[in-house]
């Protein structure tokens, strides 16, 4: 049986105690994010944004949040938050959740497992949250994620936190969308392939 381990100080997933890329490198190595682009203030910046939000969400979810130590400029978002979980009738269960493809080697990770009692998609499900607004990649994203974790887990979706959005978030569920997914297997061989030929 695969013996699956993180390392969390140094962000790494490894498979028989052999380094395996996660779907974010396999994403980024393949060009379909790529921020060299962006200004790396701005990048620091969101970055910060985004790390203290999931914290507010964090603590919120176990009923350890102060209220008035949230920060302004997040207000909106966690109240997208809010939304989210009232429409969805969500219920947290845990944080970081992680896994790997015994197949196809490569690891994930998602910020939250929990379970939905509202709307189409009932029962258990996990997600990402993200502070802004969705990208073409995202959807190959969710299918990296539905590949390796689509047995285990009824539902996966990545939830935007954005107040241009109506009630402040979007959510985008995983699919069994063969293209989608074949496009996320040809990212990982890229990924492979400039590995293994030093060009990463």
């Amino acid at each position: 049986m695969d013996s699956f381990s993180f390392n969390e100080a140094e962000h790494q997933g490894a498979l028989d105690g052999v380094n395996i890329p996660s779907v974010t490198q396999i994403l980024k190595a393949a060009g379909l994010t790529n921020f060299d682009f962006v200004d790396s203030g701005l990048l620091e910046r969101n970055a910060t944004f985004g790390k203290a939000g999931h914290l507010v969400i964090q603590y919120k979810c176990k009923g350890i949040l102060d209220e008035a130590s949230v920060d302004e400029a997040l207000k909106p978002y966690i109240a997208g938050w809010d939304n989210f979980v009232e429409d969805f009738g969500y219920v947290f269960h845990k944080s970081e959740v992680r896994g790997f493809h015994p197949v196809y080697r490569y690891t994930y990770g998602i910020d939250q497992l929990g379970e939905i009692a509202k709307g189409k998609y009932l029962g258990n499900a996990v997600g990402d949250i993200k502070f802004g607004i969705t990208k073409p990649a995202d959807h190959i994203q969710l299918a990296g994620y539905k590949l390796a974790a689509g047995k285990e887990y009824k539902h996966i979706f990545i939830l935007y936190l954005n107040p241009k959005y109506p009630r402040g978030y979007k959510v985008l569920f995983a699919t069994n969308n063969r293209s989608e997914q074949g496009t996320f297997l040809c990212c990982l061989s890229i990924f492979n392939y400039r590995k293994e030929n030093g060009l990463l």
